[in-house]
This record gives structure tokens, C-alpha cells and sequence, in this order.
């Protein structure tokens, strides 16, 4: 249960939001009118009703849900929201989970979950990794927008304890590399992260620092054959044989909300009678059915509209052949999804 005594904290699990954590931690103990209690929300975790007679709540998630969604769409709370780039949260990922990259891809969507909400959120700040600003202004500010009143020395002495020892003067970069404790290294080179980290993450993150909006796009190396389910799709698939589940993926995250979806593919030699379905699954529900009957070879491009109401689930794609052929082949290009305001 968030009120509206409460302020939320959300970012995506890397170095600047775990950072931002432990300050606002050993902040919130400071706080002039009594401590404030330090929530941490979890994946799928309900928040839990707020303890009477304190000063307030700070919530803080990686996470966002159905209850932090509602709360900025709905109530009057302070938000403050760590920004940085999706590529050095991957490598955080990797370096301290040890998850691979199309795992920590996977993740990294999931933290973008209310990122449509926060664009029209009243009272959203962004911090972000890049920002040239010294430790104490920034706690200052970070105090300020989430009602923490501290002692302007109490201030001073913290902004002094995480300055790194070789700096005169604390900058935020600095002390995230401090903290962090890994490599400070160019984005991992692997081809699939080269290709799904600017075409599926950088959309969703750019929702909270960009006016224009761009595509998430699923493109076909992100997908897994029906057929051999834990192989990447192939470029091109055999439509000869019973009607069949071809391709499946990539259960990424998108935040909830109406968008227009096209996926585009090429046919090659496929009958007249070729019938086609396309389906969108958000977990267990299927949140669209889309039907293509007989599409003439060549490049092809089918556009839909559906609504994902919930955050939470992963979302996949099925492409399905609904006829038996004794001919044809298909290849995927790509499935992109643009939310519509």
C-alpha cells in the first residue's frame, strides 16, 4: 500500500541505483522530524501498509509494479529516478550476478516497466549518472525533492565519507565507480548485445530522458525456434510439413500500456492457401490473435493494435503456421512495438 506520505525511488540494477540506495539509506536516519523508514520492494512484492507515527517512507525498487505505477499516475509522490546507460547496467549485471547477456538484457527490461507512467509523472526527477555536479549540491537536492530535512552539516560530513580518498572535491561519477568496485570498461562486445541492447533496452530507457518516442524492437536473432527451443531462430525456416508453432520470443518486458505492433517478414515460394497467426502472450494470456491469410511471397508487413494492462509478465511473440505445406519458406526480420500516447 503506497500513500501519499510516501516517495519512491526506482532505477534499473546497476551501479547508480544501488549507489542512490545506500545514500538515501544512511540518509533517511538523519532526518530531523525521525527517521524515516527505508522499504525495499521487490519483484512481484506487494508493498507492505506503512507503520503509524513515522515521518514518512522512502520505497525503493528496481521493479516497479502495479502498485508503484498506479501511486504515480494516481497520487501526489515524490519520484526520483536513476538514469544511466542500459549498456553499463548489463555489465553490472553480468559482473555481479554472473548472468549472461541475453539474461541481463532480460532483467534490465523488467526495470523499465513504469516508464511510460514516469513520462507524465507530476513529480519526477531524474538522476542521471552523466549529470557534472558535486556530492553536497547533489544531496541537497536529492533530500529536497524527497522531503528529507537534514542538517546542512549532517550533509557536508556524508558528502565527505563517500568521496573518493584521491579527490579533492566529490563528483557523482566518481563516487559511483568507488562504489561500484568493477571495471570501468567498454559494454561487453558480444553480437547479441550489440544488436538487442540499442534496438530493445535504449527505447525503453530514452522514455524517461527523450520527448520523441522510438520502436522497441524484437529483432530475429532474439527469437527461438519452435522446433529446437533452446537454438536462436534460423534466418530462414522450412514451411514444408503439419501446421506448426515456427518461432517463439523473446520474453522481454514492455511497460504496460496500448501500442502498435508490425512485424515484418519475407516469404519465398509459399502456396495460395498459406494461412499465418501471429500472437502476443504477456505470461500465460494471450493479449492479441492476428490472422493473415494467404499473403503473396515477398516482403511482408502486418501492423495490429493491442493492449498489455500489467506489469510484470514477459512478453513473448508466436508466429504459426495454420496449414500444411508441401512447400515455402519464411524469415523473420523483426517484430517492433511503438507506444501509443
Amino acid at each position: 500500500m503506497i500513500t501519499e506520505k510516501d516517495a519512491l525511488i526506482i532505477g534499473p540494477p546497476g551501479g547508480l541505483t544501488f549507489w542512490a540506495f545506500e545514500v538515501l539509506r544512511a540518509l533517511a536516519k538523519k532526518n530531523l522530524e525521525g527517521p524515516v523508514e527505508v522499504v525495499t520492494v521487490g519483484v512481484a512484492q506487494p508493498v507492505p501498509a506503512p507503520v503509524e507515527h513515522t515521518a514518512g517512507r522512502l520505497l525503493l525498487t528496481n521493479y516497479p509494479g502495479v502498485e508503484f505505477i498506479d501511486a504515480i499516475e494516481g497520487l501526489n509522490v515524490p519520484v526520483l529516478y536513476m538514469s544511466e546507460e542500459p549498456s553499463r547496467v548489463v555489465n553490472y549485471l553480468k559482473e555481479k550476478t554472473n548472468r549472461t547477456n541475453i539474461e541481463a538484457i532480460r532483467v534490465c527490461s523488467a526495470s523499465y516497466s513504469a516508464n511510460l507512467a514516469l513520462r507524465k509523472g507530476p513529480k519526477v526527477a531524474v538522476l542521471d549518472r552523466e549529470m557534472d555536479i558535486n556530492l553536497p549540491d547533489l544531496l541537497r537536492a536529492m533530500c529536497a525533492h524527497l522531503n528529507l530535512n537534514i542538517e546542512a552539516t549532517e550533509i557536508l560530513s556524508y558528502a565527505a565519507h563517500i568521496t573518493p580518498k584521491e579527490m579533492a572535491e566529490g563528483k557523482l561519477g566518481a563516487a559511483v565507480r568507488k562504489f561500484e568496485g568493477v571495471a570501468d570498461r567498454s559494454p561487453s562486445t558480444d553480437e547479441l548485445a550489440e544488436i538487442l541492447i540499442p534496438s530493445v533496452l535504449d527505447p525503453l530507457a530514452a522514455l524517461i530522458t527523450r520527448h520523441e518516442i522510438a520502436a522497441v524492437v524484437w529483432p530475429r536473432n532474439a527469437f527461438y525456434s519452435a522446433e529446437r527451443p533452446t537454438e536462436m531462430a534460423p534466418v530462414s525456416i522450412d514451411l514444408m510439413g503439419p501446421a506448426r508453432m515456427l518461432v517463439h520470443g523473446p520474453y522481454m518486458h514492455l511497460p504496460p500500456g496500448k501500442y502498435r505492433a508490425e512485424i515484418l517478414v519475407d516469404l519465398f515460394e509459399t502456396e495460395r492457401d498459406a494461412s499465418f497467426r501471429v500472437e502476443i502472450h504477456a505470461g500465460e494470456v494471450c493479449l492479441k490473435r492476428v490472422r493473415f491469410a494467404s499473403p503473396a511471397p515477398g516482403r511482408f508487413a502486418a501492423a495490429f493494435e493491442f493492449l498489455h494492462p500489467n506489469a510484470g509478465p514477459e512478453l513473448q511473440a508466436q508466429i504459426i503456421t495454420e496449414r500444411g505445406a508441401l512447400d515455402g519458406r519464411l524469415s523473420l526480420l523483426q517484430v517492433s512495438f511503438m507506444p501509443q500516447q
